[in-house]
């Protein structure tokens, strides 16, 4: 079996489907429970892979998993043949480097493998890519709950060419959000107030909304520090 999915779905939180072209699923592992693949060609849409530049050991992330709360261990593994050198790893950190998460993970290196834990901080403190946009290209590549009840947003493309961003906000914290592109939806990781002009609109954990406004300001009106997501194209 080439494909690991050991997380299952909350059940206060059925999948979402968006005129079939996403399926945004809200999932969640105990201790142990990965999600991963065991084969590089095993990730869906392979066919629209892309590499960086310089180094074709570092790829664009095909697997849409969107780490909301808990703690998580990412980690790289690849035989010899596959040609993933000290130079490409280096590379790959100095990448991830520019993630505001970074600072925060625990990272590590061992013979054919790499790595990092993380726990969810709320460290993201403006808009800004997706974490983990870069990965390595290794054949084996998994994501592992280091907590119970650690949630995972998993995004499937009807079509490729969807882009993802994300920005944490504390309790009663708000952030001015401008739409970017098209179609852009926002996935809110708790309850939140969305004002637009002057109209204000209430929505709960893991509502899905379309932003037709050319922007809104989005405030946590919750107890917890939550993660908010968007999906644009």
């Amino acid at each position: 079996m080439s494909i690991i999915y050991e997380f299952t779905a909350q059940e206060n939180y059925p999948t979402v489907n968006l005129d079939n072209q996403l399926q945004i699923s809200f999932v969640k592992g105990n201790i142990g429970n990965k999600i991963g693949r065991t084969e590089l060609l095993e990730q869906p849409g392979f066919e629209n892979i892309s590499y960086h530049e310089n180094f074709n050991k570092i790829q664009k992330s095909l697997n849409n998993y969107l780490f909301m709360s808990g703690k998580i261990k990412v980690t790289y593994e690849w035989e010899d043949t596959e040609n993933i050198d000290t130079n490409t790893t280096e590379k790959f950190w100095e990448i991830q480097s520019n993630n505001p998460e970074h600072p925060h993970a625990t990272t590590f290196k061992e013979s054919n493998k790499c790595g990092f834990t993380l726990n969810y901080g709320g460290y993201v403190t403006s808009w800004t890519n997706r974490s983990l946009e870069w990965e390595l290209a290794s054949s084996t590549a998994s994501l592992e709950a280091l907590e119970d009840d650690t949630e995972i947003i998993c995004v499937m493309q009807q079509e490729h060419g969807w882009s993802f961003k994300n920005v944490d906000l504390k309790s009663n914290e708000e952030v001015n959000t401008n739409k970017e592109g098209e179609l852009c939806y926002l996935i809110f990781g708790e309850n939140v107030e969305v004002t637009i002009n002057e109209n204000i609109y209430n929505f709960n954990k893991y509502d899905v909304k379309q932003l037709t406004s050319s922007s809104c300001n989005l405030k946590n009106v919750s107890s917890n520090t939550a993660r908010m997501i968007m999906v644009y194209k």
